[in-house]
């Protein structure tokens, strides 16, 4: 039996500007139109809006044919950096509309995984940007979580007619494909047996990365690029990421955005730390030996790129309110809060290793 294929056609519903999406999938797999229903308050605003859905079919030998209508949400957010480059936009504006996207797409996919649903399939073609508002699409490698109850579950298989358990048990085997190379994180190259939030997170900086590489004109067919892995040697690809990731003072450069500004190069350089070290010290190395390492989620770190409460339990983000204007960070390895009008930012600032390279520009 073979995966689901679908097909896409923009359209004209109700007036408004659509895409709709058939689907024949095997009976065992999660329709995505099940997802959105899921993420329908959780996300909204982060995910497109559904016109309407449904199934066609409940079996065809062994498949079954669904339908989705939803918004139209513009193009990819790489090439939607490389019109920008072509309509001689500044730097500035670019970095801006990828930080606002990492923002974005941060916090929905958290979202999505405090109610139990994990993308798997974060590249830029699911990224996608109209009149500068980002929402994340192409659920269709999503898969639940089975390390916490999923809330409506039940009903929902009911009205898409599948049966969770089994669905629960087909989709965890999917976890090893790798569904976009050039975007998959180290640990899923290197054949994790379960992915999770961190894995998301990890394609999302890669796909911000790309997509101002993109518009510096450092990613193309003639180009050398960490973007352009072999599916054959998904080891060696997985330690040529972990070494061009390896230095903090230049990873920048490596993935083609060196020279982006200093706000821009925060960002990244938070969701660098985030992803890739725990206590101060790297660990992505240890992903070649270790590929099922659990990573530590620091709400502190996160900040600087998210709303890092999502990262949180219910009971945890209820012990940190933030009031508005301050921001999560980590002391002495307990949360706590500080003002972010006064985290000191200048270069003579030794706890700021941001400030003290001189690789971007102010």
């Amino acid at each position: 039996m073979f995966g689901r294929i679908s097909y896409l056609y923009r359209v004209t519903f109700e007036s408004k500007d659509a895409v709709l999406k058939f689907t024949y999938m095997p009976v065992t797999q999660l329709p995505e139109g099940a997802v959105y229903q899921l993420l329908k308050e959780s996300c909204k605003g982060l995910i497109p809006e559904v016109y309407a859905s449904g199934v066609i079919a409940h079996e065809w030998s062994g498949y079954r044919p669904v339908f989705l209508i939803t918004e139209y949400c513009g193009v990819a957010v790489d090439r939607f950096a490389q019109a920008q480059r072509s309509n001689y936009q500044t730097l500035d504006h670019v970095e801006g509309l990828i930080c606002n996207a990492i923002k974005r797409s941060s916090n929905c996919i958290a979202k999505a995984y405090s109610v139990g649903v994990l993308h798997r399939n974060i590249a830029p073609k699911n990224i996608l940007i109209k009149d500068e508002c980002v929402k994340i699409v192409g659920w269709g490698s999503s898969r639940l979580r089975t390390d916490t109850e999923v809330n409506g579950i039940a009903a929902l298989g009911r009205t898409w007619r599948f049966n969770t358990e089994a669905v629960l048990a087909e989709e965890l085997q999917y976890d090893t494909v790798i569904y976009a190379s050039s975007f998959t994180s180290i640990q899923v190259f290197l054949g994790t047996s379960s992915r999770d939030l961190m894995h998301d997170l990890e394609s999302l900086f890669y796909v911000a990365l790309h997509s101002l590489a993109t518009f510096n004109g450092n990613v193309g067919d003639n180009k050398p690029s960490p973007y352009r892995p072999s599916l054959h040697e998904g080891r060696l690809t997985a330690a040529a990421r972990i070494g061009c990731l390896s230095n903090e003072a230049s990873y920048l450069q490596n993935f083609g955005v060196a020279g982006c500004h200093l706000a821009m190069a925060k960002v990244f350089d938070a969701m660098y730390r985030f992803l890739f070290f725990s206590s101060g010290v790297f660990i992505a190395g240890s992903f070649l030996t270790d590929p099922n390492r659990k990573r530590v989620r620091d709400v502190g770190v996160a900040s600087g790129f998210m709303d890092s409460r999502l990262l949180l339990s219910p009971k945890e983000a209820g012990d940190l309110l933030v009031p508005l204007g301050q921001e999560i960070t980590r002391a002495g390895g307990e949360a706590s809060l500080v003002r972010a009008d006064k985290r000191r930012n200048s270069d003579g600032d030794q706890n700021n290793p941001v400030a003290k390279r001189p690789r971007h520009m102010e």
